[in-house]
């Protein structure tokens, strides 16, 4: 072995030894053109020194999430590198999937790889599943809230107010459900229920507008002392029999009790029975806390509506009774004309806003009088032309005294059409049939009935018999026959 062949063999023993410490060489090239053992040696060292490359190069493709280039190397350990670059990529695939919420990807292989992954979509779906049943609860419950303020804002009648109350109540629990509202009276000492409402129908409902004793009810009282949300549950020890059979009614396993605050006071409250053990489950109460605290203010908006309307028709009635005062003769004119109106108003079953509308326009239907001088509307004779001219005035007079109050724009067009008659002869617009407004034609009789029956200063009162008998005979003439046909049904009640 010469010289050349000698060192010739140490470069491949150095590339060699270079290969197996992790270092990649240069290729060998040989001058020497004559094919002999040495130069297929360093043939067979250049193309493993290649395949090392090229898996070194996939290697570093497949460590920079690069997993779409081909691994070229055909060395065995090549084969191992192409199957995990093939899971890889089924992986990537699989979590793509889990992404779009398809839990039902597993994998099998790789050992506690594959043991940590399937945990790991178990435990997604898990969380997945939570935080859609927390969604659909709160989207449940911010809809009941936004449903109970709408239909809260539009009632302002107490008794409507809690039916609308428990209705919305066992709408908001999912088991057999059961809610009483209960109101206390002013000294705090009495309650009595209101409404109830069930699911289901029941066989011991509890009887409505009786007043039980709170002293009785010792868990109760301890709410209306300390108004919180609480729960109570018919194992509850500090309860004796009748407060238990009072709660539970030998049907339910839990209570809930609902304070209403007005005045930094418990008013009244709601008692929402559940066939559910609520203190044993994951009940939460902070939603209620919330409803609580909204229907508060709807009950405490409803007795202020109340109360302003009291105080208003307590006004409107003073005023009545200032314009009838003029005239001794006619000093209960407006109470009795509303008294009559509303009889018929209610024996037509009209709408109870209706009817609220009739009874302001029967107080205040001569409000327009006030414009008209004494000498002519207290004249003992009979009527000039021009004096009855200025009399037919009141009821645009009316018109115009009232037009500036905003809530009596609906009582406007009753008394402005008050002396309309049914065929169109009447004042101040000639208005026929129903041109005129209903809550008018029926204070048209009323105003003709006590007209008649009192006594004026031109004449004395008639007898209420014959006065209902002359206004059947202007059926369909000065009166709609409707109306009339109402009144001559209830003649025996006015």
């Amino acid at each position: 072995m010469n010289q050349n062949e000698i060192s010739r063999i140490d470069r491949i023993t150095k590339i060699i030894y270079n290969l197996l410490n992790g270092k990649i060489p240069e290729f060998i090239h040989f001058e020497v053109q004559e094919f002999d053992e040495i130069n297929q040696l360093s043939q067979y060292v250049n193309r493993l020194v290649e395949e090392i490359n090229s898996l070194k190069q996939s290697y570093a493709d497949l460590s920079n999430g690069n997993l779409s280039s081909p691994i070229k190397s055909n060395l065995p350990f090549a084969h191992s590198l192409k199957n995990l670059q093939a899971t890889l990529n089924h992986l990537t695939w699989q979590t793509n999937q889990i992404s779009k919420g398809d839990f039902s990807q597993h994998v099998d292989f790789l050992g506690e790889f594959s043991d940590s992954f399937n945990c790991m979509v178990k435990q997604l779906q898990i969380n997945r599943d939570h935080l859609e049943e927390l969604v659909k609860n709160r989207t449940k419950e911010l809809s009941l809230l936004l449903n109970t303020s709408i239909k809260t804002s539009q009632t302002l009648n107490e008794k409507d107010i809690f039916e609308l109350i428990s209705k919305i109540l066992i709408q908001s629990l999912e088991c057999h459900t059961y809610c009483r509202i209960i109101s206390l009276d002013k000294s705090k000492q009495r309650f009595q229920i209101k409404t109830t409402h069930s699911i289901r129908p029941l066989e011991c409902d509890c009887p409505i507008d009786v007043f039980y004793e709170l002293d009785n009810f010792k868990n109760l009282k301890k709410t209306i002392n300390n108004p919180e949300i609480k729960i109570i549950d018919i194992n509850f020890e500090d309860i004796d029999k009748d407060e238990k059979d009072f709660f539970f009614l030998g049907i339910f396993k839990s209570l809930l009790i609902m304070p209403f605050i007005e005045d930094y006071n418990v008013s009244s409250f709601a008692m929402l029975n559940e066939a559910r053990d609520l203190s044993r489950s994951n009940f939460s109460t902070d939603f209620y806390k919330t409803l609580s605290y909204q229907l508060s203010i709807s009950i405490n908006n409803s007795k202020l509506f109340q109360k302003n309307k009291t105080i208003f028709l307590h006004t409107v009635e003073a005023l009545a009774a200032a314009i009838d005062a003029r005239d001794t003769y006619t000093h209960y004119h407006s109470k009795n004309v509303t008294k009559y109106a509303v009889i018929i108003a209610k024996g037509m079953e009209l709408k109870d806003d209706q009817v609220s509308n009739i009874k302001i326009a029967g107080l205040l239907h001569d409000i327009g009088k006030i414009g008209i001088m004494d000498n002519i509307l207290l004249k003992p004779g009979k009527l000039t032309t021009e004096e009855f001219d200025i009399i037919k005035s009141h009821p645009n007079k009316a018109v115009k005294i009232l037009e500036a109050v905003e809530d009596l724009k609906d009582i406007i067009p009753i008394i402005a059409a008050h002396h309309e008659r049914f065929d169109g002869k009447g004042y101040p617009n000639s208005l026929i049939g129903e041109e005129i407004h209903i809550g008018a034609r029926i204070i048209a009789i009323a105003d003709t009935l006590d007209a008649m029956t009192t006594k004026r200063v031109y004449r004395n009162a008639m007898d209420k018999k014959v006065a209902i008998e002359e206004i059947a005979k202007c059926s369909g003439t000065k009166f709609d026959p409707q109306v009339v046909k109402a009144f001559l049904n209830l003649a025996h009640s006015l």
